[in-house]
């Protein structure tokens, strides 16, 4: 099982987080799961392949990248 976001290194954070931004400038999709479904992958999929193009073993997607999900009929 891939080791939590938080357990790795700021700095390295930080590189995952600005490889994240960079994927959405260049997809021109603004979140995970928008980028995921461009790429016909998963979510998970998409941040293992950022991890590791980062140079970093893949880690768990953090909840803060994942939007909150709601229940149909909830506001």
């Amino acid at each position: 099982m891939p080791r939590d976001f938080f357990e790795i290194d700021g700095s390295k954070q930080c590189e995952i987080m600005v490889a994240l931004l960079q994927r959405f400038a260049d997809s021109g999709a603004p979140m995970l799961e928008e980028l995921s479904e461009k790429e016909g992958r998963t979510p998970q999929a998409v941040w293992d392949d950022i991890c590791t193009s980062s140079g970093i073993d893949p880690c768990k997607v953090p909840d803060f990248v994942l939007p909150k999900r709601r229940s149909p009929g909830v506001d």
